[in-house]
């Protein structure tokens, strides 16, 4: 390479565990209008791609269709957590494409995702766009439906097999800081049962190094970021090529202001795992943190694309590189079409508040919310001081140019030393 430094190895995708029941995805063939090989020819290509997309991801059993009826997988599916199917059909309409695809419970072929899409006349846009659609959308739209399933379903709970599903369900879609608690004792409960469960493994290290979903302040930061380390290091043991060790791997470089290899192990990640809108979303964070705020703002973009269920840190994480790029009144939009509540972002959005024009209302609005979470986040006896709020700052967003740092802590100052002590010995 161009700096003398070996290529980052290539990442993997793992199949499922002996101990995971996972859902069962059957890709079938798409639907194309008799009388047109090079039509059905490109259909056999896109259903082909989006088996090996789906291949890649964790938590996913994969099957292709070809030869098989679905009342036959249905009869042999009992170890699956859930049966889906992803079908579609692909036509002409003139010279351009048109596309539907959708994606059905197997079993009472209710519809929980489709889409319909225009293609242009371009065979090999055509086929990126059916399977990044289709791909990316696929475990969002399982995530709701399990969800469903499992609120609904008191028995089973305690199989070893469901554990990870459940704390995966309490952490993502819950969010406030008993469900994520929960989720966190969970997986460490799987561990003690199965230490090489990687999944387990992954999520505790995001948990770790991300305060619990950014709902905790004034603990011992280093002590989490140590768990974090320790988990990692125990995935990267497990499989160390895996696409979760290396994004963890690269928060890690991010953190400790390695924007070099972070970066490099992003793009690894990017360029393995195409379709996978979460994955996607942490990478453009993570280099929007390392201070590649356009690549960032272009990868996260692909992230909206992919996943057509966007939770609610997709438009608070593109705020946030809308803030630091200095479009402010953006940023505030997309804060406030959001709606998430994270402390991070209550900072972010604070901080960029003091660029508003015309502000003082939408100022406060920002300021309350910002001091009611993170007095609620914070864990010690005594209140917290302007100086807690900082450092705090300083831990949790790893803002690696020297100016978003210093933006972002100007304008916590500027906002909050009206009213708030300064210093630690002034608090009580």
């Amino acid at each position: 390479t161009a700096s003398g430094q070996a290529p980052p190895p290539p990442v993997a995708a793992s199949s499922p565990g002996p101990a995971d029941l996972v859902p069962l995805v059957m890709v079938a063939p798409l639907q194309t209008p008799p009388g047109d090989p090079a039509l059905a020819s490109l259909a056999e290509f896109c259903a082909d791609d989006i088996r090996v997309a789906l291949s890649r991801r964790r938590g996913l059993q994969v099957l292709g269709l070809a030869g098989i009826a679905v009342p036959e997988v249905l009869r042999q599916g009992d170890e699956a957590l859930g049966i889906y199917l992803l079908s579609g059909s692909l036509r002409r309409f003139g010279a351009e494409y048109r596309a539907s695809v959708q994606l059905a419970d197997a079993a009472s072929r209710i519809i929980l995702w489709s889409d319909s899409l225009r293609l242009g006349n371009s065979e090999e846009a055509a086929l990126e766009a059916i399977v990044g659609k289709a791909a990316g959308a696929v475990l969002p739209a399982i995530d709701r439906d399990l969800e469903h399933r499992l609120r609904q379903v008191a028995a089973g709970f305690d199989d070893e097999r469901t554990l990870f599903t459940r704390a995966r369900l309490l952490i993502r879609s819950e969010g406030h800081l008993p469900a994520v608690r929960e989720g966190v004792r969970l997986l460490e409960r799987l561990l003690e049962g199965n230490p090489r469960h990687l999944g387990a493994h992954l999520l505790l290290a995001r948990m770790y190094d991300t305060d619990f979903w950014q709902q905790l302040a004034g603990h011992e930061v280093q002590h989490f970021r140590a768990l974090a380390e320790r988990h990692v290091q125990a995935a990267a043991a497990i499989e160390p090529g895996h696409y979760g060790v290396r994004i963890r791997q690269a928060w890690r470089h991010v953190r400790n202001g390695q924007t070099v290899a972070a970066r490099r192990e992003f793009e690894a990640v990017l360029a393995h795992l195409a379709h996978d809108a979460d994955a996607t979303n942490q990478c453009a964070l993570g280099l929007c943190f390392a201070g590649q705020l356009d690549q960032a703002r272009e990868i996260m973009q692909r992230a909206f694309f992919l996943n057509p269920f966007p939770s609610s840190d997709y438009h608070a994480d593109y705020a946030t590189m809308l803030a630091l790029d200095g479009e402010h009144e953006a940023a505030e939009e997309h804060f406030a079409v959001s709606g998430e509540t994270g402390l991070m972002y209550a900072a972010v959005r604070l901080a960029n508040a003091t660029h508003l024009p015309a502000g003082a209302e939408r100022s406060a609005e920002c300021r309350a919310q910002f001091v009611a979470g993170f007095r609620q986040a914070w864990q010690p006896a005594d209140p917290p001081a302007l100086d807690d709020v900082l450092d705090w700052a300083g831990w949790t967003l790893p803002l690696n140019r020297p100016e978003h740092m210093a933006w972002l802590k100007e304008g916590l100052r500027q906002m909050l030393a009206p009213s708030w002590p300064a210093a630690r010995d002034s608090r009580r």
